[in-house]
């Protein structure tokens, strides 16, 4: 089926399936972005696609991408500007780019060419065909770096949308598709060496006439239709074609709507002018052996994605240690202000002598049904490290070995028997004892929490004892001008404890570092989960800055990142996408079922991981 409707298409009912909503806005935001345009809407589903894996329908400024035949793994963990994340769905990725360059540089109708242009069913089809190396060639001059997703994705496009006829104008076509991607400089000359091969010994001298005219179609504007058909026209001239003749052709299947000249029945799926006599000595039989091809540069690319996308985690590996040396490294100073003077575990006070500590209270008869109900919560947490080994396997699940796909279609092509081959390589996880619960505790003790000091002393106590009860490691942190140490880990909170909020600013920076190294939170092990007490509001550049830095980098680390938002001023995506908990006017024992409901989904998520 076609990637690509042109003309009219009738509007169909189709909606992004419903865990699928936030990676349709990043795919929508992918597409505008790349296209220069505002009105472009995506559909990502398992139904979508109008029968392809990918397509993008111009009369309706939609984009489909159907999860089943362009897989993009997790939902939750879709992202596009993340390039090992890309570099391991890099044909689905190539789908979305080269559907976005038609949406910036296809700018043609087939009856407007038809009608104004003079142009005819067939060299329709030859415009179609050479129009996918040129919008390509096109993508990958704006965007050099959409190049290494834009090459997997044409050699599968080629192989899955076009039907190549063992004709001389099927391999006419063939190096419209493939040949002239070399110039679009999507294939290297490597890459095109065996089709050609394939595509000489079938049109003989006409390829040399061809491959000017496939060039100069590449550099056409985008709006230069009578240029487009001028190219088809000798295209045609150049086979000795008939333009009327609208039977065996290629791109057909792109047509959006019936279009002046369609064959009639039993027509369209006769043999063309090639497909007899010379021609079809000449042709006989090219194209499954081209398609094989296909098949068989495609098992190479693969294989180098996969060495990339080696190269690119090995790149991160190296720099996370350089970055987790400096974060440690950065934590001994905060870490000593904070906890310096909080080794009792009975004041928060600065190292000025300045108390941000109010009075303490007995815990009420709530707070305590409260820990109670949490720690229940806690002890629900069934979270295992896990053991990872690598395994190659002659059967799916995993990722094709490009270097044995190719041994074994040679094998086969030996009549030797290659089901022994071990094709596909991937990750086995088993999970090994299990590992203690911590749990950090960061308040925001700035000005405009005034309002929620008493619900976030009894989250406080709540979450001390509850951590106590399940022998968690707990350690709690506030933060406003300064940063202070509250409760050291392995303190118990005694009696729940009131501050004053009268700070101007929030030290999320210095906040977050100190609870690192008190806990080790973000390189230990195990079921790791930091509370955050505070509205998301940091009017320092520098410490809203690092929130964004460090909420992802706790989650991509294995830590559960939640919000308590007390006052209401938060959004559902909270700081940098962290789970935020609404807790405005709710009960001690509400906010407790509310955090255990929470921790055990996040864990849960965290350890489903892949």
């Amino acid at each position: 089926m076609a990637h690509i409707l042109y003309g009219a298409v009738e509007r169909q009912i189709n909606k992004t399936d419903d865990d699928w909503y936030d990676v349709a806005a990043q795919v929508g935001k992918f597409t505008n972005r790349r296209a220069h345009r505002t009105d472009i809407v995506s559909v990502v589903s398992s139904t979508a696609g109008m029968g392809a894996p990918a397509c993008f329908i111009p009369s309706l400024a939609e984009m489909h991408i159907n999860t089943e035949a362009a897989p993009m793994g997790d939902p939750d963990k879709v992202n596009f500007s993340d390039r090992l994340w890309m570099l391991t769905y890099a044909p689905s990725v190539g789908a979305c780019t080269h559907e976005a360059a038609h949406a910036r540089h296809t700018q043609w109708d087939p009856r407007d060419l038809m009608e104004n242009y003079g142009a005819t069913r067939k060299m329709i089809d030859v415009i179609t065909t050479l129009e996918e190396p040129r919008i390509e060639r096109q993508a990958i001059h704006f965007h050099p770096e959409s190049r290494e997703f834009i090459r997997p994705m044409a050699l599968e496009i080629v192989a899955r949308d076009f039907e190549i006829p063992s004709t001389t104008y099927g391999a006419a076509a063939a190096a419209g598709l493939l040949l002239a991607r070399v110039d679009a400089k999507v294939f290297s000359r490597d890459d095109a060496r065996p089709f050609r091969r394939d595509i000489a010994a079938v049109l003989g001298d006409t390829l040399d006439t061809l491959e000017p005219l496939w060039q100069r179609f590449l550099r056409l504007h985008d709006a230069d239709f009578a240029g487009m058909v001028e190219v088809a026209a000798a295209w045609l001239e150049a086979l000795d074609e008939d333009p009327e003749d609208s039977s065996g052709m290629v791109g057909e299947s792109m047509m959006g709507e019936s279009l002046p000249g369609d064959p009639g029945e039993g027509e369209g799926s006769g043999k063309g002018e090639g497909e007899s006599g010379e021609g079809e000595g000449e042709g006989s039989g090219f194209g499954e052996s081209i398609m094989g091809k296909v098949h068989i540069a495609g098992s190479k690319v693969d294989k180098e994605i996969t060495e990339a996308r080696g190269d690119e985690r090995d790149e991160r590996k190296r720099a996370e240690a350089k970055a987790d040396a400096e974060r440690r490294k950065a934590s001994k100073g905060p870490h000593t202000e904070a906890f310096s003077k909080a080794s009792s575990g009975t004041h928060g006070y600065t190292p000025d002598g300045f108390a941000h500590y109010s009075h303490s209270r007995p815990p009420s008869a709530d707070e305590r049904r409260a820990a109670k109900v949490l720690a229940r919560s806690l002890e629900k947490i069934d979270y295992r490290d896990r053991a990872v080994k690598k395994v190659r396997s002659v059967v799916p699940p995993g990722r094709l070995v490009g270097r044995a796909a190719v041994q074994a279609d040679a094998m086969t092509e030996q009549g030797r028997d290659s089901s022994e081959v071990e094709v596909w390589s991937g990750k086995r996880r088993t999970k090994v004892e299990s590992t203690p619960l911590t749990i950090g505790f960061l308040g925001d003790i700035s000005g405009s929490m005034n309002a929620a000091m008493e619900p976030l002393a009894s989250s406080q106590w709540v979450l001390s004892t509850a951590g106590a009860h399940v022998d968690a490691k707990v350690a709690s942190v506030h933060f406003g001008d300064r940063v202070h140490g509250i409760t050291p880990a392995g303190v118990r909170e005694r009696d729940v404890r009131l501050f004053a909020p009268h700070d101007g600013s929030e030290a999320f920076r210095d906040a977050a570092l100190a609870i690192d190294k008190e806990l080790n939170l973000l390189d230990g092990r195990g079921a790791r989960i930091l509370f955050v007490a505070s509205d998301g509001h940091y009017v320092n550049g520098r410490d809203m800055a690092y929130a964004e830095t460090f909420i992802p980098l706790a989650k991509r680390k294995g830590v559960a990142v939640i919000y308590l938002n007390f006052l209401g001023s938060m959004n559902a995506s909270g700081v940098a996408g962290a789970k935020v908990i609404n807790c405005v006017r709710k009960s001690p024992a509400e906010v407790a079922a509310l955090c255990g409901k929470a921790a055990i989904k996040e864990i849960r998520r965290i350890d489903q991981r892949v």
